[in-house]
């Protein structure tokens, strides 16, 4: 997929208890009880090739939390699959997807120019449409998503989660990253807004 610039960012705390709590939850037994029927109806909506709705189950049942570490890990992996082969990470725009949408290109435009109306970066376009930023033409379309992205860090599992919001505001999990974190714990609890973003950045 390709790298998404998230706009907003969560940092919260580790789960009551450090580590020793973090490690007995992940032996519980899951306490959303549904979940292997809603993962099947998932997939059998995915074999039908509706995975808009396919999304919005899994989706669901992610959020709302409850589910053991596999099956939180199973869930979570079959929405990123459906984001990168089907939904938001290629050039077709799925009818129905609340996420993207299509542009048509207007003399004089630029990505550099586009992208913001989006909150989104010009490099995503690019990567999503397979395009030169300098070989696009007026008449075109190109495929957008609706920024902007939601970047929320669980200090406990050591994870980042990407998120957009839908138009009625309901969060939709796009993808989750391995992270570090500061030593000691020194990783600050808060709300940020990412303004400037370096790429690959040397922490040495």
């Amino acid at each position: 997929a390709p790298s998404i610039p998230p706009t907003v960012l969560r940092v919260s705390h580790p789960q009551a208890g450090g580590p020793a709590a973090a490690d007995a939850a992940a032996h519980e037994p899951a306490r959303y009880e549904p979940a292997n029927s809603h993962v099947n109806a998932a997939l059998q909506l995915i074999d039908d090739s509706r995975y808009v709705e396919a999304r919005d189950v899994l989706n669901d049942l992610l959020i709302a939390g409850g589910l053991a570490d596999t099956e939180d890990l199973s869930v979570r992996g079959l929405i990123e699959k459906l984001n990168d082969e089907h939904l938001l990470f290629t050039r077709h725009v799925v009818q129905g997807d609340p996420l993207a949408a299509r542009y048509k290109i207007e003399p004089g435009d630029y990505l550099i120019k586009i992208a913001p109306k989006y909150h989104i970066t010009h490099d995503l376009i690019a990567a999503i449409n397979q395009v030169d930023p300098r070989r696009i033409r007026a008449g075109k379309s190109l495929k957008v998503v609706q920024g902007p992205f939601h970047a929320h860090v669980i200090r406990s599992r050591y994870r980042l989660d990407v998120y957009l919001h839908d138009r009625d505001g309901r969060r939709v999990f796009i993808r989750s990253y391995p992270v570090g974190l500061g030593s000691n714990d020194s990783t600050p609890v808060g709300n940020w807004k990412v303004s400037l973003k370096h790429e690959n950045p040397d922490w040495r």
